[in-house]
């Protein structure tokens, strides 16, 4: 029997979901683990709706460490932040069902939000499950949402903020979306730990970086960091709410220190 169909005993789902500690996030990872199911029974590959950064590392990780090995999360382009959970029978790339809604605002003088846009949607029926992240450009907003709800959108979406927009689905893979500007330092700190890359990836002081509203701002690879006297490791995502990301590529130890190349965004 394909080892696979172990997710499919219970005592194995109800052990996978007690690592998983919010009530609301149990229901969402189960669900994921219900399309485990239904894509071996269909096979074909099945999608979740879109997850926020938090659910996407914490899910993906459970999976990954329980040996479950097809599945992959994507959110429409290389940057983006929510992103949707596939799982397929088969070891082959899959085509995720997000489409671009292209809005265009038709009148100017006010300057639209992330909000603005979001609400508008939302407004209209639409789940936040239905709707990943949201890009917004000089003209208007590109929003990454489902296939099934892409054409909905279009159809009724004809203002955001009392401002009038015209709305049309494109293919993600014919969308341009400008790169995050990146760049790349070499930083100096007395020691790995967090909140001294912190403090020197972005001009902090090292009691600031240490502050209780800073270590709440604060994630690791998407997930809350409780603790930022830990140490950092090579390939972390440091997140800073406020200030931004700062991911570690290389820790060198020095005489007097430690060396790190980080790249800020």
């Amino acid at each position: 029997m394909d080892d696979s169909y172990i997710f499919f005993d219970k005592s194995f789902r109800d052990n996978l979901l007690k690592k998983i500690g919010r009530p609301e996030e149990k229901l969402e990872f189960s669900k994921i683990l219900d399309n485990i199911r239904l894509s071996f029974e269909k096979a074909k590959p099945v999608f979740s709706g879109f997850l926020d950064p938090i659910k996407t590392t914490k899910f993906m990780r459970t999976l990954d460490n329980a040996g479950f090995g097809y599945i992959a999360a994507y959110g429409g382009y290389d940057d983006s932040e929510r992103k949707m959970i596939g799982v397929s029978p088969f070891d082959a790339q899959m085509n995720f069902p997000i489409s671009v809604i292209d809005i265009i605002c038709s009148g100017y003088g006010k300057s639209l939000t992330h909000r603005d846009f979001l609400g508008a949607m939302m407004g209209l029926g639409v789940s936040r499950f239905n709707i990943g992240d949201i890009v917004i450009s000089s003209d208007g907003a590109k929003a990454l949402v489902s296939d099934k709800i892409a054409g909905y959108i279009a159809d009724n979406l004809v203002k955001t903020a009392n401002v009038g927009v015209k709305a049309v689905v494109k293919d993600a893979k014919d969308v341009f979306f400008p790169l995050v500007a990146r760049a790349e330092k070499t930083i100096f700190a007395p020691s790995p730990r967090l909140d001294a890359i912190i403090s020197a990836a972005f001009g902090l002081s090292r009691s600031s970086s240490r502050d209780k509203k800073r270590v709440s701002k604060t994630l690791v690879n998407w997930l809350p960091a409780d603790d930022l006297s830990k140490t950092a490791n090579e390939n972390d995502i440091i997140t800073v709410r406020g200030l931004g990301r700062a991911e570690v590529k290389k820790i060198t130890r020095k005489k007097d220190g430690y060396a790190v190349t980080v790249i800020v965004y």
